[in-house]
């Protein structure tokens, strides 16, 4: 089952957008992020992989990079935290199931348990 979602972020006072892969590994699961910015994209790419690990957070691997890309990858970072944070995103994690066309899906909450 592939899992797509949006983001925005603003970086340098601009907004852009990505697309977010989510891959479920044995213990987390990973977010793998495109920015619709070619040149954007090129900076990230490397650093454009981050987790949410079982406690909840978000986190990323710290590599050696340039000011800038790490800027952007701050960027992104606080824009898939807000995303998360925001809505529900349907992931096969929880016991509440939603039937989907034939397909069922676990709903996540991640930050406000009301939304």
């Amino acid at each position: 089952m592939r899992i797509l979602f949006s983001i925005e972020f603003e970086f340098e006072h601009k907004t852009y957008s990505g697309i977010v892969r989510v891959m479920e590994l044995s213990s987390h699961f990973e977010y793998h992020i495109r920015i619709m910015n070619a040149k954007l994209d090129k900076w990230l790419y490397g650093h454009h992989i981050f987790r949410h690990d079982a406690d909840g957070s978000v986190t990323f691997d710290v590599f050696d990079c340039s000011k800038r890309t790490a800027t952007l990858r701050d960027a992104v970072h606080e824009g898939l935290k807000a995303r998360l944070q925001s809505q529900v995103i349907a992931l096969p994690i929880e016991d509440r199931r939603i039937a989907n066309g034939g397909a069922s899906y676990y709903v996540h909450r991640i930050g406000n348990p009301d939304c």
